[in-house]
């Protein structure tokens, strides 16, 4: 998609009022305006630095924490909750009776975005393995946009979706088995299922 024509979404008309209805983004992108890939290089530079530093620091996500439980405190207050920073950094038992129930809900919000920051972390890790398959990379990334949304998939299916020959399907099923993005778990020699099962065990700690 060209990126200079790209509009981001459209106003629907509701009831009595109007919401903005984005649309997808997950596009291969294209571009005339070279200041773009100006604004690209700059943005890589930065990311490099971020990464070098992220090296030295022993263990990134103990600096997260503190800012996840900031963030936390701070939107749960939107909506009515009054526990205060410290209170957020206590255990429950140390919280007075009456205001457990706005902890609890801190607390849900702090799992919550844990939860998300170690699927950002899994979809970077797994975006630099992409990134090493060279000409294949762009359809190696609609491939694994596909598994986003079907974590468990058979080489039809994939196929389907990505509406590739056979052999590009096979290519890329070898190279995501090679990388460790997927592994096959039915045995047969047809009609194989596949599964993205780094990405899929994420959402099973949500049903402890």
């Amino acid at each position: 998609m060209e990126f200079e024509k790209f509009k981001a979404g459209r106003w629907q008309q509701r009831y009595r009022y109007k919401s903005f209805e984005p649309v997808p983004i997950n596009h291969d992108w294209t571009w005339k305006d070279t200041k773009i890939n100006q604004l690209l290089e700059s943005a890589n530079h930065a990311l490099g630095e971020l990464n070098a530093f992220s090296l030295i620091v022993p263990d990134v996500d103990l600096f997260i924490q503190m800012h996840v439980v900031k963030e936390a405190q701070t939107s749960s207050r939107i909506e009515g909750t009054r526990t205060g920073m410290d209170e957020a950094l206590l255990s429950e038992e140390y919280i007075r009776p009456e205001r457990r129930d706005d902890w609890r809900e801190v607390h849900n919000y702090i799992a919550a975005l844990n939860t998300a920051v170690d699927r950002l972390d899994l979809r970077t890790e797994t975006e630099h393995k992409v990134l090493s398959l060279g000409k294949r990379t762009g359809t190696a990334r609609a491939a694994l946009n596909v598994l986003y949304r079907k974590p468990f998939i058979t080489a039809a299916e994939l196929g389907e979706e990505l509406a590739a020959s056979h052999s590009t399907v096979h290519v890329i099923i070898k190279e995501f088995l090679r990388l460790g993005v997927i592994k096959e778990i039915t045995g047969h020699m047809r009609g194989r299922m596949y599964i993205f099962e780094r990405y899929y065990n994420l959402f099973l700690r949500d049903e402890v």
